[in-house]
C-alpha cells in the first residue's frame, strides 16, 4: 500500500525534572526537504540529527519540526552574566546611538533583550540527557507519522483503484468501437463523394482504395494495445509497498499522451465522449498521485 507525503503527528518524553514535546508535519513534495526546525536553544545542536532521522525514515515530503521543552527545574536554575560581552554590546548600543542621532536612553530592557551573555549554570550532563530523550520523543513521532501517512496512503489508494476501474471500463468501450472505425469512416467518405457527384453512384472499388490510403489515420489498435499495457504496469504498481509516487507519475503521463493519440483520430462521436470522460479521470487521479510518496 503506497503511502501519502501528507501526515501529522506528536509524541512527549517525560521525565522527573522536564518534558519534551515533538510534534511533525508533512506536505507533499517532490523531494525531501525539512523547511523549518524550531526548539529551544539548548536543542539547537540537534537540528543536524533530527533532520538525518527524519531522512532514514522518509524519501520525499516537506517537513516541519516543532519541539519544545517544559521543565519543572528552570526557576531554580541560576545564571551568570558573561560582563565582557554585555558591556561589548552596551558600547555598540551607543555608538549606534551617536551614528543615527537617535534620542533616549540605553535602558537595561535593551541590554537583556540581548539573552546570548546569559550564561544557565546547567551542566553538560543535563544538557546530553535533553539530547538522548529529544532523540527518543522523535524518533517515536516518527513512527507515529508514518502511521498518519500510511492511513492517508489508503484513501487515496481506494480513490485511485476505484477511478482507474472506470477507466478500464471506458478503455474497453472505445476499444469495441475501434474494430467498426474503418467501415464508419468509408460510409462517411461516400457520402462526402456522392454529395460532391451530385448524387450518383461512385465506384466501390476506388472508395477502397482511398479507405485504405487513408486508414491508419483512423487506426487506433497500437494506442490501445499501450494503453492496457500502461493501465496494467500502474495498476501493478499501486498494489505494491514500495515508494512508488515517481513511477505513477510517470505511467499517468503515457496513458494521458496515448488517450490524446485516440482522441485525435477518433472520428466516432462515442469514442469522443470516452475520452473526454477518461481525461477527467485522468486528472483527479493525477492530482492523487502527487500526494504518494
Amino acid at each position: 500500500m503506497p503511502n501519502s507525503m501528507t501526515g501529522y503527528s506528536e509524541a512527549s518524553v517525560k521525565k522527573k525534572t522536564f518534558q519534551i514535546n515533538v510534534s511533525l508535519k508533512s506536505l507533499n513534495h517532490r523531494f525531501f526537504e525539512v523547511s523549518s526546525y524550531k526548539a529551544p536553544d539548548i536543542l539547537r545542536a540537534f537540528e543536524k540529527d533530527a533532520i538525518s532521522l527524519l531522512k532514514k525514515n522518509f524519501s520525499r515530503g516537506r517537513f516541519d519540526i516543532f519541539i519544545s521543552v517544559k521543565t519543572t527545574e528552570l526557576c531554580k536554575r541560576k545564571f551568570v552574566i558573561d560582563l565582557q560581552s554585555a558591556e561589548n554590546f552596551y558600547s555598540t548600543l551607543q555608538a549606534l546611538k551617536k551614528t543615527l542621532n537617535l534620542e533616549g536612553d540605553i535602558s537595561v530592557s535593551d541590554l537583556t533583550s540581548h539573552i546570548d551573555y546569559f550564561i544557565s549554570d546547567a551542566g553538560e550532563k543535563e544538557d546530553e540527557q535533553m539530547l538522548k530523550y529529544a532523540q527518543e520523543a522523535l524518533i517515536l513521532a516518527i513512527e507515529r507519522l508514518k502511521k498518519s501517512r500510511r492511513k492517508e496512503g489508503s484513501h487515496l489508494s481506494a480513490d485511485i483503484k476505484m477511478r482507474m476501474k472506470e477507466i478500464g471500463k471506458r478503455l474497453k468501450d472505445i476499444s469495441k468501437l475501434a474494430s467498426s472505425m474503418p467501415n464508419a469512416y468509408a460510409e462517411r467518405l461516400r457520402k462526402r463523394l456522392k454529395k460532391l457527384n451530385m448524387g450518383n453512384e461512385i465506384d466501390n472499388e476506388k472508395i477502397s482504395e482511398l479507405v485504405a490510403i487513408t486508414a491508419d489515420k483512423c487506426d487506433i489498435s497500437e494506442e490501445i494495445s499501450r494503453l492496457k499495457i500502461h493501465l496494467k504496469n500502474f495498476n501493478d504498481i499501486i498494489k505494491s509497498d514500495n515508494e512508488c509516487g515517481k513511477k505513477l507519475e510517470f505511467y499517468l503521463q503515457e496513458i494521458h499522451r496515448e488517450i490524446n493519440t485516440v482522441g485525435s483520430k477518433a472520428i466516432k462521436p462515442e469514442i469522443t465522449e470516452n475520452v473526454v470522460l477518461i481525461k477527467g479521470e485522468l486528472e483527479k487521479v493525477r492530482e492523487q498521485v502527487q500526494n504518494i510518496e
